[in-house]
């Protein structure tokens, strides 16, 4: 009875520790929103601000590679957006976006966690969109966070973003679990034995 007891404690743990799930912070219902907005994924709520911006949500079909962005409408600034979210979120952050660049200079589009990790990525030209520079931001965490800064390179150049993914990380299981495991499929194992 024992081994079943460490079993099953060794089956929760590590089940427990493969619970985190992937969520999506979707934009697509809060068309025509300003800021602040918040919008809640899997318990976790994500509050969007700006303190110069004038960001809204936006229908983006045919101009953007993302049908609804929360767009910056004030076009010749970077002005920075912040996201604080009411958990720590780990793992990895998806972000499409775009920037806003009438002259389609070198753009390129930084992440800055709470924690200071940054993540800048290139804009991309996109010939089957309206010719905005942009890509997708996949920013690996390497410690959980609770607020996200996104700026653009480009001082005359605003942005827009897509919907926002959380990856979680992959999980590896600790020693005191797999231990627990092994322990507990031997003596399983030992007590069939002696059984028959």
């Amino acid at each position: 009875m024992l081994f079943r007891a460490l079993f099953v404690a060794s089956v929760a743990a590590l089940s427990l520790g493969a619970s985190a799930h992937a969520s999506t912070f979707a934009l697509e219902n809060f068309s025509g929103a300003t800021l602040p907005l918040t919008i809640t994924s899997v318990g976790v709520t994500a509050s969007f601000t700006s303190a110069t911006g004038e960001f809204q949500v936006q229908d983006t079909t045919g101009l953007l590679p993302f049908n609804t962005a929360l767009l910056d409408n004030n076009f010749f600034a970077n002005d920075p957006l912040n996201i604080a979210f009411s958990a720590p979120v780990s793992g990895t952050i998806v972000i499409p976006f775009a920037i806003l660049d009438l002259f389609s200079t070198t753009d390129s589009f930084t992440l800055t966690a709470n924690t200071g990790q940054t993540l800048t990525v290139a804009a991309v030209l996109d010939s089957l969109n309206f010719a905005e520079p942009g890509g997708v931001a996949q920013f690996a965490l390497n410690a959980p966070i609770t607020s996200l800064t996104l700026s653009g390179s480009n001082p005359n150049a605003s942005f827009a973003i897509g919907d926002i993914s959380t990856l979680p990380a992959a999980v590896t299981p600790e020693p005191t679990s797999i231990v627990l495991l092994a322990t507990g499929l031997v003596g399983m194992a030992s007590r069939r034995l002696r059984r028959s």
